[in-house]
């Protein structure tokens, strides 16, 4: 699942990641691109100054090459799609005082 995202500020998504339980795959970068949680996967790509596309998906693991494939759609990808960025918007209020 592809969601752009508009007014981002970066530092505030990724403690909100953190918050939900995402762990990012490579710390030494800054800002890091990817992240993961469980069998979810999450990309994130910055498009201009304040704007971030989130590329998310869930790897289907199999016994079979290739050992796993990623699924884009879903009622679990859609749910936790909605995860992050209710996480993101209560996070921007709790920066600016609203809660």
């Amino acid at each position: 699942m592809r969601k752009e995202l508009q007014a981002v500020v970066f530092s505030d998504f990724a403690e909100a990641l953190s918050i939900v339980g995402y762990r990012r795959l490579y710390p030494r970068l800054d800002p890091c691109p990817d992240w993961r949680r469980g069998s979810f996967h999450l990309i994130l790509r910055k498009k201009g100054k304040n704007r971030l596309v989130v590329r998310l998906h869930e790897e289907v693991f199999s016994r079979v090459p290739p050992f796993h494939r990623p699924k884009f759609q879903g009622k679990e990808v859609r749910a936790e799609m909605d995860l992050i960025v209710e996480a993101y918007k209560r996070k921007r209020l709790t920066r600016r005082g609203g809660i």
